[in-house]
Order: structure tokens, then sequence, then C-alpha cells
């Protein structure tokens, strides 16, 4: 039987290296939402069409008009 110290020790690192996997797991899911609405908002800050743009609501249409 090892000394219990050790075991201790061995088991210690694994509960570690197991919380890191979960926390580099949540961090990639966290960045790849992240991307994921970036591209769904059009990808640039400046995009200016869909139904939350400046004016969508005020009943004049998106695109100016033309059909």
């Amino acid at each position: 039987m090892a000394n219990p110290a050790e075991e201790e020790a061995k088991r210690l690192k694994r509960q570690r290296l197991r919380s890191l996997a979960i926390a580099a797991g949540l961090g990639f899911l966290v960045l790849a939402f992240y991307a994921a609405t970036i591209v769904r908002m059009g990808g640039h800050p400046g995009a200016q069409t869909g139904e939350f743009a400046p004016g969508a609501q005020s009943g004049a249409p998106a695109n100016g008009g033309a059909p």
C-alpha cells in the first residue's frame, strides 16, 4: 500500500487537472457563443440592417422602399 500522503497528493493533482479541463471547456464555449453572436449580428459594428436597426420600428422599409 502506498503512503497516504502520496495518495492524497495524487488525488489533489487529478482534481486540479479535472478542474482546469472543465474551466478550459467552459472558456471555449464562452468564446464560441461570443463569436457566433458577432457573426449573427453581421460581423461588423456598423451594420444597419435587420429588425433592430435605427428606424426599423418607424414603419419605413429597411431597404429604402426598393423592391
